[in-house]
């Protein structure tokens, strides 16, 4: 039978996690399926767990390609149409409107957290709510260490 990863998350028992193999076994296929849209210059933007899904045997696909957009060097102007923002990197929550695979990169973070956890790792209501939570947790960004956010 085949489930979204976050189903199956949401059906282990309450406060169960994966076993550490199996996580491993997740994420190396989860950046198998980004390794290979990136190389074909494909940005998914919805990367969450429930749209990765998992069948009786463990292996997992990455789904609903809706919202993704081919990319070519040099980045080029995006619309701001993403998937669900808990799972967005800062720049996108900033507004950025020119970004590349790290979004993507960022979004499977997120998943990692979950994997191991249960758990989402940044979970509000709002855009601006989210990102103040990416802040606390991570600190605020400094002109220093990420230039492009004053852009």
């Amino acid at each position: 039978m085949t489930m979204d990863l976050r189903a199956l998350l949401c059906s282990h028992a309450k406060n169960r996690t994966f076993d550490d193999a199996v996580v491993k076994k997740y994420l190396g296929q989860i950046v198998t399926a980004i390794l290979f849209c990136h190389q074909r210059r494909v940005l998914h933007h919805d990367l969450k767990s429930a749209n990765v899904l998992v069948d009786g045997n463990g292996t997992l696909k990455v789904g609903d390609f809706g919202l993704s957009r081919a990319f070519t060097p040099p980045v080029r102007v995006f619309t701001d149409k993403l998937g669900t923002f808990w799972y967005h990197a800062p720049e996108t929550l900033l507004g950025a409107s020119r970004y590349s695979r790290p979004v993507g990169v960022w979004s499977f973070g997120c998943i990692f957290f979950e994997l191991l956890t249960g758990k989402f790792l940044f979970l509000r209501d709002s855009e601006i709510d989210q990102l103040f939570r990416i802040f606390r947790v991570l600190g605020t960004p400094r002109v220093q260490s990420w230039p492009e956010v004053m852009q």
